[in-house]
């Protein structure tokens, strides 16, 4: 916890965080970074970690910041995870301190063989949050791009019993919520065993991806009109708080290969 006004740099690096509970249902990740007063040239580096078999709420790492905070996340392997019922695996809260301006960058990480039952946040469970409070009614979007990352092998598990549509996302699920929505995600030159549903208020982008043996199926026993085994953009699905849906998106110089569903094998756009 860095209340310093001072100009900071933190890193986290070479550790294999493996086999740990968060107990509390208040409490916030394996790992949890808060930089509450530091300086806004303040820097984070998080490499070379590994995040293995962790369980709770934010089971691998929860970052936050009131300030516009320089992260470097590059090199981490988050592997074999299952946090629980409810219980997101990633999180990322910036409090309305990034903007447009400011990009997040997750360089040459590894997502393998993750669980994850959280509302949202597809098979990785991964959550954002760029408001004051997530009360707030008000955020500002910001980009978050993903680059030569590798998801393999993770599971959005679906549940009867939500109001939400949740199961989405077998890598990653991104947006439905107003939360969540307010993310601008890119992906370039990542790979995809298992793929992406995005619901988001801000343009998109997809370059230079592989998508190989993705399937789509949130639920096994109904049969959905939509699908989009490697790919499903459905952006009229934001739940709440009255933001304007995203019509830009690219998706460009991508293989797709052996992908299913129900309805677009690659991509569902609807």
């Amino acid at each position: 916890n860095c209340e310093t006004s001072k100009r900071v740099n933190h890193r986290i690096h070479d550790n294999h965080f493996h086999d740990c509970q968060v107990n509390s249902a208040s409490s916030n990740g394996i790992v949890h970074y808060n930089c509450n007063e530091c300086a806004q040239s303040s820097n984070l580096i998080m490499e070379n970690n590994i995040f293995e078999k962790n369980k709770g709420r934010f089971a691998a790492f929860y970052i936050e910041a009131v300030r516009a905070l320089d992260i470097k996340f590059e090199n981490n392997s988050i592997q074999n995870n299952d946090p629980g019922a409810g219980s997101y695996l990633c999180g990322f809260n910036f409090k309305g301190t990034y903007t447009q301006n400011h990009i997040f960058t997750m360089i040459n990480n590894k997502f393998i063989n993750n669980t994850c039952s959280s509302p949202y946040g597809g098979g990785i469970g991964f959550w954002t949050q760029n408001k004051e409070s997530s009360a707030s009614n008000t955020g500002k979007i910001f980009k978050f791009e993903f680059i030569d990352c590798l998801f393999e092998g993770n599971r959005a598990n679906y549940s009867p019993n939500k109001e939400c549509v949740n199961g989405n996302g077998g890598a990653v699920q991104i947006g439905y919520s107003a939360t969540t929505a307010i993310t601008s995600p890119f992906f370039k030159r990542c790979t995809f065993l298992r793929a992406l549903s995005i619901s988001v208020a801000a343009p998109f982008g997809i370059e230079d991806c592989v998508f190989n043996d993705n399937t789509a199926n949130i639920n096994p026993t109904e049969n959905y009109t939509y699908g989009g085994g490697a790919i499903c953009y459905r952006p009229d699905d934001i739940k709440e708080g009255g933001f304007p849906k995203s019509e830009i998106y690219n998706i460009s110089n991508s293989t797709f290969r052996g992908n299913t569903a129900n309805n677009a094998h690659a991509i569902y756009v609807g």
